[in-house]
């Protein structure tokens, strides 16, 4: 599944969340893309657009020279700059003792985990072979190469913990902005309380419904390679038993009465609990003991991917549509994309405003018809 599913994805969409999760100045300052990729992250972006389209329509070979040819000056001055696609080809290209340099100190896995091994090809899709030119041997992994989760890791190594804790807040903040499509003034942030002396808090988010309070947690950390071969689950079990805890604990401590910070939320009303993710955990609904204790608060897994199709619902159908799941200790356990596809013979979704913008803003969906058109029509090597 973790090797197929990447591949399905819109290209259009997955440029336009790379934008709104790592771009975006509303979520508080932007990292220094610059000093990893050379340029800022939108033109990287645009780079990245002529890059795969050229390699693309030219069986997979890409040639510095077409940053000279009159024939594609319209690409450089409408799309990305001759400079930025330069320097975005330098940032995927490795000789092959290069990529043989990154695999040798990647982590040695088991035999078991072999075929979840670092591949050099996710952080440099293009191979410099000398005088033979520059390749891609698969050329989907160019947009893998800045996807979400390989500017983590390249962004991790390269400013350790404190990306780790600015990607948790900023993607707190993404979730926070998502809710508030579906919610609008319903949803508030998590609230600080007291405790004896000591200072606690909620969950990240709220959303007040009207027929039920569900409890927002959000987890940056992205899924370990035992964990994606399904036989290493301890750091996600412990990360969604945080969640599961911190969920039980903010419905105690609503129902307990005894914190006027949060005297203006209900305690009638039915408690639901949704863990929102960075990547898949594919069956992180299924209840399964590697996964951990699942706490006392019913509650539904989704990556950030299907919590933005979700929010796209109006509110009293999604609603609607959790409560009797969260209610069927079947339903309980299905993957979130269940609940996607009974909204979706419900109702049509409106498009998703924070993807809509980051698109419109960055103009990817008219950079990538408009490279297709323009380096489509060359001639091949």
């Amino acid at each position: 599944m973790y090797e197929q599913f990447p591949y399905q994805l819109s290209p259009g969409e997955e440029y336009a969340r790379i934008q709104a999760l790592y771009g975006d100045p509303n979520l508080g300052e932007v990292p220094p893309w610059g000093d990893i990729l050379g340029q800022s992250l939108t033109d990287a972006l645009r780079a990245n657009i002529v890059i795969s389209a050229w390699i693309h329509h030219h069986d997979g070979q890409f040639r510095l020279s077409i940053l000279d040819d009159p024939e594609y000056s319209e690409v450089w001055e409408k799309i990305a700059s001759r400079e930025s696609v330069e320097v975005h080809a330098r940032y995927l290209t490795a000789t092959i003792a290069e990529a043989k340099g990154l695999a040798a100190v990647a982590p040695v896995l088991p035999r078991s985990l072999q075929r979840y091994r670092y591949n050099p090809l996710w952080q440099k899709p293009l191979i410099d072979l000398g005088d033979t030119g520059v390749w891609a041997p698969d050329s989907m992994l160019l947009r893998g190469a800045i996807a979400p989760g390989r500017l983590y890791y390249a962004a991790a190594s390269q400013w350790k913990a404190n990306f780790a804790n600015e990607l948790g807040h900023r993607t707190e903040l993404y979730v926070g902005e998502h809710l508030r499509i579906v919610a609008g003034q319903n949803v508030e942030p998590e609230i600080e309380y007291a405790v004896g002396k000591r200072s606690l808090k909620t969950v990240d988010w709220i959303w007040s419904a009207d027929s039920a309070t569900i409890l927002v947690e959000s987890k940056s950390a992205r899924m370990s390679v035992g964990a994606q071969a399904g036989l290493d689950l301890q750091r996600e079990a412990d990360l969604l038993r945080k969640a599961h805890m911190q969920i039980d604990s903010t419905v105690e401590a609503i129902h307990g009465g005894r914190h006027p910070e949060l005297a203006h939320l209900s305690a009638e009303k039915p408690f639901l609990g949704m863990i929102v993710t960075s990547e898949p955990f594919y069956l992180g609904n299924a209840e399964l003991p590697e996964y951990g204790a699942i706490g006392q608060t019913p509650r539904l897994v989704l990556s950030l991917r299907e919590l933005e199709q979700l929010v796209c619902f109006p509110a009293e159908l999604v609603v609607a549509h959790l409560l009797p799941i969260l209610d069927d200790p079947d339903q309980r356990r299905w993957s979130f994309n269940n609940t996607l596809t009974q909204l979706r013979n419900s109702a049509s979704p409106i498009s998703n405003p924070i993807l809509l913008k980051a698109t419109e803003e960055c103009a990817f969906l008219e950079l990538q018809n408009m490279t297709k058109k323009a380096l489509g029509a060359g001639s091949s090597p």
